[in-house]
């Protein structure tokens, strides 16, 4: 599986065209009686042409294949030189003060996100990071949700209409 965010085509011929293009991904499958059934979703459409350049930037998604749809409508089809399929490197930066146990921690949507002085210096931070505290990454753990327990009042009344008793 990889993040796809970007697709470049490189078209062999020289000579001028103007195609629609769509670029799917595999997002399901189901298994028939005949095979395996692919359910494809869009993730970029436009033009490959010679005028400018056939690269196409989409949000992202997380795939395993992707399909290419050229119309070559009534045209000879395209002979494709090569195709570049890239995704975002994502990189986690902080400034360790010193040696401890840090904990990453990820899963709650509707958290406050932290506020950091390094988030306001974005342009300092050097494009060589060196690390002086070496990062030993474990193995993830899973925080099961217990159920809230419901308190129970300190004293109980019991409340009969009818004869008034308490």
């Amino acid at each position: 599986m990889f993040k796809v965010n970007y697709v470049n085509i490189n078209v062999k011929d020289s000579f001028d065209y103007y195609r629609p293009i769509t670029i799917k991904y595999l997002a399901d499958s189901t298994e028939t009686e005949q095979g395996w059934k692919y359910h494809y979703k869009t993730l970029f459409t436009g033009i490959l042409n010679s005028l400018d350049e056939n690269k196409f930037k989409s949000y992202g998604i997380i795939c395993q294949k992707l399909e290419i749809v050229i119309d070559n409508g009534d045209n000879q089809p395209l002979n494709l030189d090569s195709i570049e399929i890239k995704g975002y490197e994502h990189m986690l930066i902080g400034r360790f003060n010193k040696p401890a146990s840090y904990y990453l921690v990820y899963g709650k949507d509707y958290e406050n996100k932290p506020n950091y002085d390094l988030a306001h210096f974005k342009d300092k931070i050097p494009n060589s990071l060196i690390s002086l505290i070496s990062l030993n990454l474990g193995e993830e753990q899973k925080i099961e949700q217990k159920e809230p327990t419901i308190k129970e009042p300190l004293f109980k009344t019991r409340i009969y209409y009818g004869d008034l008793s308490y």
